[in-house]
């Protein structure tokens, strides 16, 4: 079915509202209709900033004259302000719909693949902002009101054009403009229901430099896409500003302590332009979009660019950790350096980490200095480097040796933030529950198991070999159990499981072999009772379920039985 109608966006139209005056042009029955033959996917849907991507909204876009889903989310969303700072590698994967829009990472730094919830819970708070000079001057212009994309902007409080606050409710009886729980999201009204007139409200301009910069980055993200540099190089040029927790305190200093969380925001008036939407971080992979550009607003800095990243030096050493990398300006000065050396000198190794920064930031740089070298192999995929990776650490590799190959050094210039949260796991769990006895350390002086500990061992040894002989039903061996037989703790008991690989290993088998142990259980209480002994009795008798394995494990256990009589 084709609507009578298809209207083009208007500039820096947002989609819900494109949405909304194709269904008013065209009638609501004409709409309806629509959505019906398009099917249930759509129907009950309410897009208004970023939809989540199904073959039924791609229909609609289609029937309304869309290029494409991809083009609608980087023109009619505010997906690029997220791309600009969230986006991750190609190689991570992309959004579902597109062709190269990669992910974005979200809260915790976790991988969202469906984009609306980056932005759900705050628009929720905020309702859908519009500026009353605007509106006014959409009708002379066009004829009819519509919602501005950048007017959803987190933290766009401000009318980048008119510098007046925006507005969500009306100013009379605070109702809600575009209220969030119906269907459809309407134009937006030249009054509100109470009779207020909105497009002539009088607001004097908003002249607060700080607020003005944040406003002003945040439409050059809106407009800038995809950028050139990764989150790795970001993060690098923020802490070479300032360390993490010093983000925090410049933030709230520029903004006068106006900064606030989601749930701060329920308590607050968070349309007014004085609150700062600031979600907390302690690390700084965890940053997101809206901290990135309120930070860049008070340090009075621009959107950063690719050439304003790569002359980041290197972090002083109070925030070192053994993975920062050197600038691409610092790795082809150490291979000059090298190279003069002499025609014969060693001037680069796969496992250098100078030689991939500029491998895989500036390769046409190798090709001008090094032209036998154009013949390249592409290096290998992020999931390969993390599989080799993940494989040294979880084997007798020692982590200084892991350090040492092209995986791990590849790994410190493109996945940083992975490979840091693994070294950091690493360490923890060798910390916590690396064996006593391990073959690691041949040292004289290895340290010694306490008596406290030794005597817990031995506690649970004998309560687990009690278990095993009691005659009564067998029950599950458990780390509760033992330590209630062994009148130990719960805390105490796990440890101490965890610290001995042959007691662990021994209360494992005891769990495999419950099956086995309950059903010679039962047959010794059917033999007592001088009652038949069938499958079915056995099973019955040891509280068995009546599955397919537990029948063939009863079955393979009465033939041994029949053969040992034998």
């Amino acid at each position: 079915m084709q609507l009578p109608f298809t209207l083009p966006p208007y500039p820096d139209e947002i989609l819900g509202s494109w949405l909304a005056r194709n269904e008013l042009h065209n009638g609501k029955g004409a709409w309806l209709a629509l959505l019906q033959e398009l099917g249930s996917g759509v129907e009950e849907c309410c897009f208004f900033d970023i939809p989540d991507y199904s073959p039924e909204l791609a229909a609609l876009l289609e029937a309304l004259g869309a290029p494409s889903y991809q083009q609608v989310l980087l023109n009619l969303t505010t997906v690029p302000y997220w791309l600009a700072f969230d986006a991750a590698q190609p190689e991570q994967g992309i959004l579902s719909g597109t062709e190269n829009v990669p992910l974005l990472h979200g809260q915790h730094d976790r991988l969202v693949r469906n984009p609306r919830y980056l932005i759900k819970d705050y628009r929720s708070q905020v309702g859908i902002r519009f500026c009353p000079v605007c509106l006014t001057q959409d009708i002379r212009a066009v004829g009819e009101p519509y919602w501005h994309r950048v007017h959803q902007l987190p933290n766009v409080t401000i009318c980048p054009e008119h510098r007046v606050r925006l507005l969500s409710n009306c100013e009379r009886c605070t109702r809600r403009c575009a209220p969030q729980h119906e269907r459809r999201i309407l134009l937006p009204r030249l009054a509100c229901i109470c009779g207020y007139d909105l497009s002539t409200v009088i607001i004097s301009p908003i002249l607060d430099e700080v607020r003005l910069k944040l406003v002003e980055i945040s439409v050059d993200a809106l407009r800038s896409g995809v950028p050139s540099y990764d989150r790795r190089q970001l993060h690098e040029f923020l802490l070479s500003k300032a360390s993490v927790s010093k983000q925090n305190k410049i933030v709230a200093e520029a903004y006068g302590g106006y900064t606030t969380t989601i749930r701060e925001a329920e308590k607050r008036q968070v349309s007014d332009v004085r609150w700062v939407w600031f979600p907390e971080y302690r690390y700084i992979t965890r940053v997101r979009a809206v901290n990135v550009c309120a930070l860049l607003a008070a340090l009075k800095l621009g959107l950063p660019t690719l050439d304003s990243i790569s002359e980041v030096s290197v972090l002083p050493a109070d925030r070192r950790d053994g993975l920062q990398i050197p600038t691409v300006r610092q790795a082809q000065e150490f291979i000059l350096r090298r190279l003069r050396k002499g025609p014969g000198a060693y001037v680069w190794h796969t496992t250098d980490v100078h030689y991939w920064v500029i491998r895989l930031l500036d390769p046409n740089w190798l090709t001008r200095h090094f032209p036998q070298k154009t013949a390249l192999r592409a290096p290998p995929s992020i999931k390969d480097d993390r599989v080799s990776i993940k494989q040294n650490l979880a084997g007798k590799w020692r982590l200084k040796e892991v350090k040492s190959t092209a995986a791990f050094a590849r790994a410190r210039v493109r996945d940083q933030s992975w490979l840091r949260d693994q070294c950091a796991k690493l360490k923890r769990s060798r910390t916590r529950r690396q064996p006593i006895n391990s073959t690691r350390s041949t040292k004289s002086n290895r340290r010694t198991l306490p008596p406290a500990n030794v005597r817990h061992r031995q506690a649970l040894r004998s309560a687990l070999r009690a278990m095993l002989l009691d005659e009564g039903y067998p029950v599950t061996v458990t780390a509760a159990e033992l330590g209630a037989r062994a009148q130990l703790g719960f805390c105490i008991t796990n440890n101490t499981l965890n610290s001995d690989p042959n007691l662990l290993a021994e209360v494992r088998q005891a769990r495999r072999e419950l099956p086995s142990r309950r059903i010679m259980w039962a047959v010794r209480q059917l033999q007592s009772r001088q009652a038949p002994i069938s499958v079915a009795a056995v099973a019955t008798c040891a509280r068995l379920s009546r599955h397919k394995s537990s029948s063939e494990l009863i079955r393979h256990l009465l033939g041994d039985l029949v053969e040992r009589r034998n």
